[in-house]
């Protein structure tokens, strides 16, 4: 019986990109570099080993999934404005 948790898909920028056509490589990268502001980095969905950036799959997709309804410095989405007719 194998108690070892499978490994975490580690992929780099380019490989990210190219399998998920969502993210472009530039986008991430801007991501990336906007880490420390964004959350990225806090989520552990990023590996660094020397200058080489890895992004641990599962756990970059949980931290997109908490931006949800996030402005892009952070803070709460404002409830959405009716106009007057």
């Amino acid at each position: 019986m194998n108690t070892e948790s499978p490994a975490p898909v580690l992929l780099s920028v380019k490989t990210f990109a190219q399998k998920h056509d969502a993210f472009p490589e530039g986008g991430l990268r801007h991501l990336l570099f906007n880490a420390d502001c964004n959350g990225l980095a806090q989520s552990g969905a990023l590996i660094r080993v020397g200058r080489k950036v890895l992004i641990h799959e599962q756990r970059f997709f949980a931290w997109l999934d908490s931006q949800q309804g996030k402005c892009f410095d952070g803070t709460e989405h404002a409830p959405a404005r009716t106009r007057p007719r």
